[in-house]
């Protein structure tokens, strides 16, 4: 940006894309009169895979999430909602014509917001090894092409029994390599999701089936993988791991802030737990598995967008007040406090809440920590009504349900305070 013009330079399209949206950024913060932004991704594979058991998001919810991802540089998302019949159950048979008219328009929506639109299949439960079901999986393929899709991927997670070879496996990625990717030429590479996506249950020895995805599956093809748990930290030692074995680096599908597991939380807290010494070498990237609630997974995705971007700087709090600041600047105050009692869970990936609030036990009562204590309670009281004026409707509606518990809350604990005074 000079006084006379900007000038907007990207490798491709869609780094000149992205430019735009540097400036924009800039542009909605301050007046520039000169400045100049050199700027990349850490990781190539940034986004979100809708890969949670439970209710899929409308078509609607997805039409909005990737105004979203291309505003905030995020290029991936993978289709495979658990409950969609036609990505599981009934994988071999077509999409009725109003939901594949739907699978054209997401495609066309990714398409404006340079996001890589990846339609998987999760053949596993039932698939036959033989030429019938290699010839269903290349149809299906087929059909998607049609309606638009250039990117696939094939999961073979949750399931047990004669699905689970991982030769098999292998061997069907590497058919659909070369009889399907290399024929169209405008393909993207294949991803791929193994049965032992995560350390916990991988069989860590020469004869696991991820040392055999090392040695058989094409090196083009992307390797899914959750970590040392199916819920668990992205670090330096679980990249190595996986790496050392699939003989490339790791797709990390990360399981935050989905909560098919826990439904009865929503996650609102930072995002961390994310290595910053990633990198392309280490990583091909992460993709965050979001909650069924679309919109309040916004608040998360963002921060996943702004971590693998630049790995190197992230810093999960200060990440977390810029997404308030995005998604509800004119509820700001309300929307933190509520997001930071918000993300707590008994059940599986415990996260980090309440960090800025001081409890006390009943021994180490005063007075003053019963005010400081008491002004809180009295401020989560009036965050229900407070969040109202959120311009955001439909974020609005997610949260309500957790709203109003909220606010129910600070009544109950503010009248449990006000006994311990009197007393």
């Amino acid at each position: 940006v000079t006084p006379e013009e900007v000038v907007i330079v990207g490798r491709d399209n869609s780094g000149t894309f992205y430019g735009v949206q540097s400036l924009l950024q800039v542009l909605s913060q301050t007046q520039v009169m000169q400045c100049e932004v050199v700027d990349y991704p850490s990781v190539a594979e940034r986004g979100v895979i809708e890969g949670f058991y439970g209710n899929p998001w409308s078509h609607k919810d997805r039409l909005r999430q990737f105004d979203f991802y291309g505003q905030y540089k995020m290029n991936t998302y993978v289709y495979g909602p658990k409950d969609d019949p036609w990505h599981r159950d009934k994988w071999r048979e077509p999409y009725p014509e109003d939901e594949a008219r739907q699978i054209s328009e997401l495609v066309e929506a990714c398409n404006r917001n340079r996001v890589n639109f990846v339609w998987a299949v999760h053949p596993g439960k039932d698939i036959k090894w033989e030429e019938s079901d290699i010839q269903n999986l290349l149809r299906k393929f087929e059909a998607m092409y049609q309606l638009g899709v250039r990117a696939f991927a094939v999961h073979f997670d949750d399931i047990e029994g004669n699905g689970t070879n991982p030769y098999y496996q292998t061997e069907l990625m590497n058919i659909l390599n070369d009889d399907f990717v290399k024929v169209k030429g405008d393909v993207e590479p294949l991803i791929v999701c193994p049965t032992e996506y995560t350390r916990l249950w991988a069989n860590p020895t020469e004869r696991g089936s991820l040392i055999i995805y090392g040695n058989e599956l094409d090196p083009s093809v992307d390797v899914f993988w959750t970590g040392d748990a199916v819920c668990s930290n992205m670090t330096e030692s679980t990249m190595e791991w996986i790496s050392s074995r699939i003989q490339r680096p790791a797709l990390f599908w990360w399981n935050f802030p989905v909560t098919d597991y826990a439904r009865h939380i929503v996650m609102q807290g930072p995002v961390y737990g994310l290595a910053n010494t990633m990198d392309e070498t280490k990583t091909r990237g992460i993709l965050s598995n979001p909650m069924e609630h679309g919109e309040a997974s916004k608040l998360a995705l963002y921060s996943v967008g702004d971590f693998a971007w630049n790995t190197e700087t992230y810093n999960p709090i200060d990440s977390w007040e810029r997404a308030i600041e995005e998604l509800a600047p004119e509820v700001k105050e309300a929307y933190r406090l509520f997001a930071i009692h918000s993300c707590d869970t008994e059940t599986g990936y415990r996260r980090h809440e309440s960090w800025e609030t001081t409890t006390f036990g009943f021994e180490d009562y005063t007075p003053e920590l019963s005010a400081k204590l008491m002004e809180e309670l009295k401020r989560i009281e009036a965050v229900p009504q407070a969040m109202e004026a959120m311009q955001n409707k439909a974020l609005l509606e997610e949260l309500r349900p957790w709203l109003v518990e909220f606010g129910k809350l600070g009544t109950r604990c503010r009248k449990a305070l006000e006994l311990l005074d009197d007393y």
